[in-house]
């Protein structure tokens, strides 16, 4: 379709923060790749062409706040041969992903954790392009001392591990590198030095923390964290240059620190005991967001001896969905030749049966995430009922969750299957657009311009077949049109 004004009329256009449909009537003027006017009246032929939605529902672009594009590994109980097939498919498993994302309307992505900052470049460059459909891309730069959790001393098993995970060992001084470090030991200073170097050399836009003191594959003691000093340093540095920060925490005193310094959005939610009322209230105070990337329940969380969730009421419905829904996911997150590795991996978790290759012990990561579907899911349920459902996002971890980027409706029924246990206080349609729209728009800081349709916002219209606001399932699936910055990308109901 061709630049120029553009007037969308004939739809039903969603207030999602209202959580109802805009007047009768409502049309919208599409100019310049932004919302430049929404009226009730038709068009008199003054304002350019217009393209008739037929009654279509249309909501804004939708996001994934937090996953992991260049992790395609559909499990983590992979053989040789598994492996080397992933591999071989990499790059067409990636781009897969990228095209699910604007066929189901989501228009913008964060990656969190790009070893190579050039891979994403590439990606960007190609969509904007329109050699690949795609969405926005917005990567972080860790920033960490060195010994963190995802910033380890290069050795030769952990350089072997990271190429089995199609990981990059590419040296953290390189200006292309996802990883800045700085001394464990340094003074407050070398934390803001790091900020500063991120943005300045790297180009980040996002910075991230990880305050875990775990190892990363290993998840075994002896990881890295910040002080409170360097992580306040840190967290202010970011705000003085005008970037966002993010910070990976799985515990209740991690959440107290992020909030103290003042990060703007935690990612997953605390595994090891429940957030009390000052907590939530410290939270809401500093303006803070939380994107509790629940898809991880889906994955980690299985009723075996000895794992934090054994017995738990919930995983009874947990199990249910899995097996309800597991051969969709697989299906729609995977290509052909990858997509039984993942239903595989799943009946081996299952099992209690967790090795990669024949020899390396993968129990230790289910053990330490099983508490996702119980005190994981407590503490979201807290944060829901204490007044935080306008700071919750929508982020799936795909990557380390054996899913795309695309897959969004899981993510918002692990909310439902998390939050529907009280009648009295469900989770509804319109709360899931709302967390996959505007909540995440706020997480990235990017409200101003995304997140809802209103003058002057960004064009990322996503039409659909179907009731969102009534129908769960619609956000999320396939979508009859997207556009993106006012420009058709996807057609399937002959708009063009």
């Amino acid at each position: 379709m061709n630049d120029g004004p553009l007037r969308i009329m004939g739809g039903r256009f969603v207030d999602v923060e209202a959580g109802r449909f805009y007047p009768d009537g409502t049309s919208l003027l599409v100019d310049s790749g932004r919302i430049r006017s929404m009226l009730d009246h038709r068009p008199d032929g003054r304002e350019g062409r217009a393209v008739d939605l037929g009654g279509r529902a249309v909501v804004p672009g939708l996001f994934n706040t937090h996953s992991h594009i260049h992790l395609v590994a559909p499990s983590l109980m992979l053989g040789w041969g598994e492996w080397l097939q992933v591999n071989r498919l990499r790059q067409r498993q990636i781009e897969k992903a990228l095209r699910d994302c604007l066929d189901r309307g989501i228009t913008i992505i964060q990656d969190g954790l790009p070893d190579e900052l050039s891979l994403n470049r590439k990606l960007a460059s190609r969509i904007e392009e329109g050699r690949i459909p795609g969405p926005r891309i917005h990567q972080t730069v860790h920033v960490t001392p060195l010994g963190g959790a995802f910033a380890p001393r290069r050795t030769l098993r952990g350089r072997v591990m990271r190429r089995m995970m199609c990981l990059s060992n590419i040296d953290y001084e390189d200006i292309d590198s996802g990883v800045l470090v700085f001394p464990p030991d340094a003074p407050a200073q070398a934390a803001r030095d790091a900020v500063d170097r991120a943005v300045d050399e790297r180009g980040a836009t996002v910075i991230k923390f990880y305050d875990q003191r775990e190892r990363g594959v290993s998840y075994k003691p002896g990881a890295r964290i910040m002080t409170q000093a360097q992580l306040d340093a840190a967290a202010d540095q970011a705000r003085v240059r005008g970037v966002n920060t993010l910070i990976h925490h799985l515990t209740v005193e991690s959440f107290r620190r992020a909030v103290r310094a003042g990060v703007h959005s935690l990612i997953h939610v605390p595994l090891d005991a429940p957030l009390t009322e000052r907590d939530i209230e410290a939270f809401m105070e500093a303006g803070c967001t939380i994107e509790p990337t629940l898809t991880l329940a889906y994955f980690y969380s299985w009723d075996l001896e000895g794992h934090a969730c054994h017995g738990h009421p919930r995983m009874r419905a947990l199990d249910e969905a899995r097996r309800r829904t597991r051969q969709d996911v697989a299906r729609d997150s995977w290509l052909p030749e990858l997509a039984g590795a993942m239903t595989r991996g799943m009946e081996q978790a299952g099992r209690g049966r967790m090795r990669m290759t024949t020899f390396i012990e993968m129990s230790q990561v289910f053990r330490y995430f099983s508490a996702y579907a119980s005190q994981g899911m407590d503490n979201v349920r807290l944060l829901w009922s204490h007044g935080a459902r306008d700071r919750i996002a929508c982020g799936n971890d795909a990557g380390p969750a054996w899913c795309s980027q695309a897959s969004i409706p899981l993510e918002l029924d692990m909310f439902a299957l998390c939050l529907n246990e009280d009648a009295d206080d469900a989770f509804t349609p319109a709360d899931a657009l709302r967390i996959a729209t505007i909540n995440s728009a706020r997480a990235m800081g990017l409200e101003e311009s995304f997140g809802t349709l209103e003058e002057g916002k960004v064009a990322d219209l996503v039409v659909l077949d179907g009731n969102p606001l009534e129908d769960m399932s619609v956000t999320g699936s396939r979508a009859a049109a997207v556009f993106k910055n006012g420009r058709l990308e996807v057609d399937r109901c002959g708009l063009g």
